[in-house]
């Protein structure tokens, strides 16, 4: 027997039972168990189980004898699909001649992903401006009991949105977190410069996935969509000498030119300045 649904990330296991229905006993008998791709056992009912061949060597079995045994473990796999898993029992008759053929009886499961113990989160604008930017903030969290050694984050800006910065490394188009502990979460945070097109909403994905042996697992996907808006006026800063940098103390001048890109009059246009609490 095998949950009815297990979380990609999180500790499942593996129940299989046995009896003799036979009126004589059976002997060396052996359940060998197909474990699930990316699967890693850490315990195991009995104790006795080969790490190579995955086998219990269950022995001399009376008639009408039965037995349970259990694999429990860490299971990774992309959150919708199917992972197979079962067991096989081989076994001699009693009183048969040792040079008799070995009988076998086996059992499949199919196990449904239904979810991943990692948890994504995205905070972002509802309505952002065309040439304008705006912040984010990208949640991810750890539900399950094993660590994360790796979670890979790839967010999806299209064509719409560009990366102005971020507190985590942008390589290869993903975000890696390390080493996430039960319970663990942290957050990315960073700007996004808009660039539309003449779009009226825009959509910002991102997917979270974790690697084994080189094949990337899904685990979950957060998204939104923000609507664009096109401003009437352009505003843009300009400081005196084009310089980019002030010594301490130094007194400049800042401006600001602003143009009406519509076909019509704008009325009560009013800039507002928001300097920072060093000027």
């Amino acid at each position: 027997t095998t949950p009815e649904t297990v979380t990609s990330g999180d500790l499942v296991t593996l129940t299989f039972s046995y009896r003799n229905d036979n009126d004589v006993a059976l002997t060396d008998a052996h359940l060998a168990v197909l474990l699930p791709k990316y699967f890693s056992h850490i315990t195991t009912i009995p104790s006795a189980f080969n790490e190579r061949t995955h086998t219990f060597a269950l022995g001399r079995i009376a008639a009408g004898g039965n037995g349970v045994v259990e694999v429990s473990g860490q299971l990774i796999s992309s959150v919708g699909a199917n992972v197979e898993t079962g067991a096989v029992f081989s076994y001699r008759r009693e009183g048969g001649r040792i040079s008799d053929r070995r009988e076998s009886k086996g059992v499949s499961f199919t196990i449904p992903i239904t979810q991943s113990t990692v948890r994504l989160s995205l905070d972002f604008p509802d309505d952002v401006v065309h040439e304008g930017a705006a912040p984010f903030v990208l949640r991810y969290e750890n539900t399950g009991k094993p660590p994360i050694a790796e979670l890979v984050l790839r967010p999806n800006f299209g064509d719409t949105l560009q990366l102005q910065e971020s507190s985590a490394p942008l390589t290869d188009g993903v975000f890696r977190m390390m080493n996430i502990a039960q319970g663990g979460s942290g957050a990315i945070r960073g700007t996004l410069n808009i660039r539309a097109h003449g779009e009226e909403k825009t959509e910002f994905v991102a997917q979270a996935f974790m690697e084994m042996e080189g094949v990337t697992l899904l685990q979950g996907e957060v998204k939104k969509t923000v609507r664009v808006f096109y401003p009437k006026v352009s505003l843009a800063p300009l400081h005196d000498d084009g310089r980019d940098v002030m010594a301490l103390g130094r007194t400049a001048e800042l401006s600001f030119t602003y143009e009406n890109n519509e076909g019509e009059d704008v009325r009560d246009v009013a800039v507002m300045i928001d300097p920072p609490a060093t000027i």
